[in-house]
Order: C-alpha cells, then structure tokens, then sequence
C-alpha cells in the first residue's frame, strides 16, 4: 500500500470521527471522562443552549467543532473535541474525555 493511498485512508478515517460529533446534528453527545480516580459521564443535548447537566448542573451550552463548552454558577467547563482534554475555568483538570453520539 503506497503512502497516498494509507494517507487517503487515514484522512477518512478522520473525516468519520470528526463528523461523529458535529454542531449541527440534532443528538445527544455522551462524553465518558476520566482521571485518576475519577469517571464521570456526561450527557449533552445538542439542540438545548440551557440544560440542567448531571454532575455539573444548569449549564448555557455552545457547541462548534472543536469544543464544547458549558457555563454557569459553576463557572466554566470546556471539553475538548479534538484532543479529548477537559479544562475547568481554563485550566487542564488531567481528566481525559471520549465522545459518542445518541439519537436525540
């Protein structure tokens, strides 16, 4: 298998994951995240920009395709799409995030 063709494949392969969690799709995104001693699920309703987040609580939600990001009393989470970081009022909490999508 020559070069251009493994990277044709692995760009698509890319493609798919990316668009596995995409703005504009009416679902549910479940991010499964976790740290040290912790392991935490979050579910994220892709259409609601105000949702009451388990484990965070009421939260304004902005959704692109590199983050999503929750605000509220709590402050800031922001979950990273792309490197699967999870930072909390800007900074790395060392937690890891996966993401997968439900039909809304």
């Amino acid at each position: 298998m020559g070069f251009s063709r493994l990277a044709r494949i692995v760009a698509g392969f890319g493609m798919v994951l990316l668009g596995s969690v995409h703005a504009g799709m009416a679902e549910k995104i479940e991010a499964n995240c976790t740290g040290m001693v912790d392991f935490d699920i979050y579910t994220i309703d892709t259409e609601e920009p105000i949702q009451d987040i388990a484990l965070i609580g009421t939260s304004n939600v902005a959704i692109d395709d590199e983050f999503i990001i929750l605000t509220g009393d709590f402050g800031e989470y922001k979950f990273d799409l792309n490197r699967g970081t999870l930072y909390r009022d800007g900074s790395d909490t060392g937690i890891y995030c996966t993401y997968s999508r439900k039909a809304g």
